[in-house]
């Protein structure tokens, strides 16, 4: 590449002047595209001779008697390949319009891929601009930008083959601060490693507030709650019992109890058959028809009209559960 064709426009030649003795032109954006036309014909172009592309000047400074520009030459949103041939640089002064102010070809030219041929291309381009009575350009080409697709393919190879091919482990993942990934194993690189025995726990059962236990032999779990002058409390993890589960702030198995408590103490209601809107009774009472075994709880009084709703057996050993979907229990029991 020679680039060797550049100079200013006859309307950037017309800007410089407008402008005050040591002053520069604001710079806008860059612009690329094909084709080339004679050297002699450079400076009454207004416009490229087919543009492709607008780019980004990313860096100004200060150079002597002028300015290096860094023009960023990318693909985004290419979709069709070309082969740069005029580079052209837009400047405006104040609030004017940019003009295309210098213009640089080279008959050979740039490949610029398409975004889809190769995602990311980027060239950079340096441009040295000296202001004297006859502005000058200067260009310079970085070499390190230019890779070919096929060297670049290779080294991505050769630089994964130095790796795992693909991460096959689950769970939590570490690093081995050299680009591989192993499965983090518990207790060790993280959390406390949860204890493992054919029995369940007891008191002396040493262990760490948070830490599970495992018995391998039924496949129970439970959790270290607290440790206190050498004793360790161990719950199920899967709430085995009314002591685990936790209702309204309240452990389930005081609230069952005070729910039997009541139930001892209310006066239950007895007959020969189930009872009706006149069978008097209190809201929560109880009812227990003799003859079916069947239990009922009054749940509303309008006037003299008792509305009775059945509970379950009560020789069921699931008639608790029962009297808790009834929904009697609400006001009466657990407040």
């Amino acid at each position: 590449m020679a680039w060797t064709d550049a100079t200013k426009t006859n309307a950037g030649a017309a800007m410089l002047g407008r402008m005050i003795p040591g002053s520069t032109p604001n710079w806008g954006t860059a612009v690329g595209g094909t084709g080339t036309v004679p050297p002699s014909a450079l400076e009454e172009q207004t416009a490229l001779a087919n543009q492709k592309q607008i780019f980004q000047i990313v860096e100004s400074v200060d150079v002597p008697n002028g300015k290096k520009l860094l023009i960023q030459v990318a693909n985004v949103g290419l979709e069709e390949s070309y082969t740069m041939q005029q580079l052209g640089i837009m400047a405006y002064l104040d609030d004017e319009p940019p003009i295309l102010f210098a213009i640089l070809q080279d008959n050979t030219g740039v490949a610029i891929p398409s975004a889809q041929e190769m995602p990311e291309f980027v060239i950079n381009f340096y441009v040295i601009v000296n202001f004297s009575n006859k502005v000058d350009f200067k260009l310079n080409i970085d070499p390190s930008v230019f890779v070919a697709f096929g060297a670049m393919s290779a080294a991505i190879t050769a630089a994964v083959s130095l790796k795992q091919d693909k991460i096959t482990v689950a769970g939590i993942l570490k690093g081995d601060g050299a680009g591989g990934i192993t499965a983090a194993l518990p207790g060790i690189d993280y959390g406390v490693a949860p204890i493992e025995m054919p029995e369940d726990p007891s008191t002396s059962t040493q262990g760490k507030i948070g830490q599970h236990y495992i018995n391998t032999k039924t496949g129970g779990v439970y959790i270290c709650v607290s440790t206190a002058n050498g004793k360790y409390t161990w719950k199920s993890a899967g709430s085995a019992s009314a002591e685990d589960v936790i209702y309204d702030g309240r452990a389930l198995s005081d609230i069952l109890d005070k729910i039997m408590k009541s139930l001892t103490n209310s006066a239950l209601l007895k007959g020969a058959e189930d009872p009706t809107e006149s069978t008097h009774g209190a809201v929560g009472q109880m009812y227990f028809n003799a003859e079916t075994g069947v239990l009922f709880v009054c749940v509303a009084i309008d006037g003299d009209a008792h509305e009775w709703r059945s509970v379950g057996s009560s020789g069921s050993s699931g008639s608790n559960a029962a009297w808790l979907g009834a929904g009697f229990l609400g006001s009466t029991f657990l407040s």
